[in-house]
């Protein structure tokens, strides 16, 4: 098991990235590098039987060509090479290899932090600490998305329940940045909803702070110029005329948030009782 771990963890972070390597299919390797593998963990017996029943009896790897294997699914080499993380160099290798290039071990981070969690809590703890230092050398997206990840890994974990007092300075750091992420724009849109949930989930309250916006009272202009007939691609046939003229329309005063509501802020709310029976 410790040489197919090593394998998986090596080919996941020597595989080429390219149009093909998000798939679901593992990384191709030649059966030379399981050999190695083998060799470097002490593996005793024939190598070449040890491949083989790997190959045609456990289904462990897949033969692609001659000589030329892969894991039967992405996932499970990503499960392996999380395994391996935690079990070697815990917890700056993972956290080094994240920072270098977190697209690359996005889906390895969080099983590593699970993994390492449900054994000693305290372990799950330490390798958030080590991928979210600060890093001057590390780019705000990534630090961003490696937050977003030990934040995820840490609620499914329930690393946090119950917060203990030395891990509430790490918490706060993961807070902050979670909020930056979404006021700075630093992440895709979904990766940016994801981190505005997390902090409301590790917040414990309805919304990113209290901060609301007034909008007040005026007038906007809505409604579109193009004729009436106008085909709108994607859009039904009466699209056009049902939003032409151009009309000035009046709105009230009101109050916003400043963050959007994500399901996990409106399920608290909903939970608090703020939603009655109708």
């Amino acid at each position: 098991r410790d040489a197919v771990e090593t394998l998986a963890y090596r080919v996941h972070g020597d595989s080429v990235i390219g149009d093909s390597w998000r798939t679901s299919e593992g990384a191709l390797f030649q059966a030379g590098s399981m050999l190695q593998a083998l060799r470097d963990v002490g593996g005793k017996g024939s190598a070449e039987l040890v491949l083989d029943y790997l190959h045609q009896r456990s289904g462990i790897l897949v033969e692609e060509a001659h000589d030329l294997f892969r894991f039967p699914h992405r996932t499970y080499q990503e499960f392996l090479a999380a395994c391996y993380a935690t079990n070697h160099d815990f917890p700056t290798g993972l956290s080094e290899q994240a920072n270098r290039d977190v697209e690359r071990w996005r889906e390895v981070v969080p099983v590593a932090v699970l993994r390492a969690g449900s054994r000693v809590p305290d372990a799950g703890w330490r390798l958030i600490d080590s991928l979210t230092e600060a890093d001057g050398n590390v780019s705000s997206s990534t630090k961003a998305l490696l937050a977003v990840l030990s934040a995820r890994a840490l609620i499914e974990g329930h690393l946090h329940e119950p917060l203990e007092s030395q891990y509430e300075p790490l918490v706060c750091r993961l807070k902050r940045t979670l909020r930056e992420t979404c006021e700075q724009g630093l992440l895709a849109v979904l990766d940016r909803d994801e981190a505005a949930n997390l902090h409301c989930m590790l917040a414990g309250r309805w919304a990113m702070g209290d901060s609301w916006i007034h909008v007040p009272a005026g007038h906007f202009w809505m409604g579109t110029h193009e004729h009436p007939e106008t085909p709108l691609p994607g859009f039904g046939k009466d699209a056009v005329s049902l939003e032409s003229p151009v009309h000035k329309v009046g709105s009230s005063a009101f109050d916003i948030a400043r963050y959007p509501v994500t399901g996990g802020s409106y399920g608290e709310f909903v939970a608090s009782g703020g939603c009655g029976e109708r």
